[in-house]
């Protein structure tokens, strides 16, 4: 189990999800009111289980449809993964991993923590 938590930051409101450890695994966009916040983190526990996986570190890689994740290399030569709601609305990201295994492991550890992560706000 883990937790999604909806925090208030300068710009408006985000929230973590956090693993059974209590680790940040993935961060949300900002949204305007903590009314969104929680649409945001309860459309990631309904999209992340079942999302397409869009690969885009090869070449050639397959577009998917939204729901996606995607996973992209960056200038900084570490990867980045990020969830796409039906929308194509970034609602997930994690930055700087620093192995393709590492991301692949971290887009399983999303799927399985989102399904039964908590919704709190602090």
């Amino acid at each position: 189990m883990g937790w999604f938590k909806i925090r208030g930051t300068a710009a408006g409101f985000v929230f973590d999800l956090e693993n059974r450890l209590g680790e940040i695994i993935a961060v949300s966009q900002t949204y305007k009111t903590v009314k969104n916040a929680l649409h945001g983190a309860g459309s990631v526990q309904k999209t992340a289980p079942k999302a397409h996986f869009e690969d885009r570190t090869v070449p050639d890689y397959k577009k998917d449809l939204n729901p996606r994740f995607e996973l992209e290399k960056n200038d900084f030569e570490t990867y980045q993964l990020s969830l796409r709601a039906k929308n194509g609305q970034v609602i997930l990201l994690c930055q700087d991993i620093p192995t393709k295994e590492a991301a692949l492991s971290l887009l399983e550890a999303i799927r399985k923590t989102s399904q039964t992560a908590k919704i709190i706000q602090i």
